[in-house]
């Protein structure tokens, strides 16, 4: 029995949660998690402050707003501005003309090459010529003969025959000159078309100069489109400053400036506390950090007044690494929820930590 008894009061033996499974931490008050000071981001006059001491704020809500007249115009005319450089850009007209034209003028080229072969041809082809000549020669040969013989006897030769000798040997004399000047005149359109192809060359390579010009605007417009996107955004980052914003969710328990005001970049506008969840700081002592306290859960106690003690819940968050050499205290943080907005920053407050109930 003895021993059953020395059994039960062992310190290793099962029992009931042990005293250090839960940490009570000493001198702890609450503290605020998020504070801000919003400033004013532009100079300018405030023109409207919808928000009040008091007032509850989501993070990004407008608190306040400054003149924006002059920025909205600007917005305007970049926004003008970006609609003209979009149409500009949009617009392939002049790379289309261009590129027509290069097209027209290589299809004339060919062309003239082929007028050219073909003058070329004629201007080489003398058999005309050789033909007419060769019927000059025929026809002043039966002239001669046809005169001769009429010397000899007048009636040898009839008037008839000599008239139609005399007519075959002028048309034959104007065949031989008509080929003549055929001969000289395709001499001179192939001249024509050489100096008509040299100049279609130049004409295309002024026109695939035309077409480069043409890129190269295309891409410059295409370049002052995304300037014009730039500075747009620009302005308009410069609209969206003028807005004062809440950077994050609590309420405005401070309110600095009024209407119609002016305020220069950097001047504090309004204060705002996140009151949701508050820091609950204190300390515990070495010896109770057997185990790591990060994460533990936590009890917050306090007595409110006009009301029963209430509990609230939370998290350490950290614990100091050092250790106070006087009373051996280690400092501890822990975030506890405030939904209702029950707790205030600067009470003090009972808190213990579960050191075993760990995520």
């Amino acid at each position: 029995m003895l021993w059953l008894a020395v059994l039960l009061v062992w310190p290793g033996a099962d029992g009931p949660a042990k005293e250090k499974d839960v940490v009570k931490a000493s001198t702890v008050h609450l503290r605020l998690i998020e504070q801000a000071d919003v400033p004013a981001q532009v100079s300018g006059i405030l023109t409207s402050i919808p928000a009040k001491e008091g007032t509850l704020v989501a993070e990004g809500d407008v608190v306040a707003q400054i003149d924006d007249s002059d920025a909205r115009l600007s917005a305007d005319r970049a926004r003008l501005d970006l609609q003209i450089a979009s149409k500009k850009a949009a617009s392939s007209l002049k790379v289309s003309v261009a590129k027509n034209a290069l097209t027209e003028t290589r299809f004339a080229k060919s062309r003239a090459e082929l007028e050219l072969e073909a003058a070329k041809r004629m201007a080489e082809n003398e058999a005309p010529i050789k033909y007419a000549k060769r019927g000059l020669e025929v026809a002043t040969s039966h002239l001669k003969r046809a005169q001769n013989s009429r010397k000899t006897l007048a009636a040898s030769v009839s008037d008839n025959e000599m008239d139609n000798l005399l007519l075959n040997f002028e048309k034959m004399t104007y065949e031989a000159d008509k080929a003549d000047y055929e001969l000289a005149v395709a001499r001179l359109t192939e001249r024509v078309k050489k100096s008509d192809i040299d100049s279609l060359e130049l004409s295309i390579v002024q026109s695939e100069l035309a077409v480069q010009q043409a890129e190269e605007d295309a891409q410059i417009t295409g370049l002052t489109k995304l300037v014009k996107q730039n500075e747009l955004a620009v302005v308009e980052r410069d609209l969206e400053r003028r807005k004062i914003t809440a950077p994050l969710a609590g309420m405005v328990v401070q309110v600095l400036h009024r209407r119609g005001e002016w305020v220069q970049p950097g001047e504090k506008v309004l204060r705002i506390l996140r009151l949701d969840r508050l820091r609950a700081e204190g300390f515990v002592q070495s010896k109770d950090l057997e185990s790591d306290l990060m994460d533990a859960p936590v009890r917050v106690r306090v007595a409110l007044p006009g009301k029963p003690e209430a509990e609230f819940a939370g998290r350490i968050v950290f614990v100091s690494p050092e250790i106070d050499a006087v009373n051996s205290q280690v400092r501890v943080f822990a975030e506890i929820d405030n939904p209702k907005f029950e707790l205030r920053p600067g009470l003090r407050v009972e808190m213990t930590i579960d050191a075993k109930a760990k995520k």
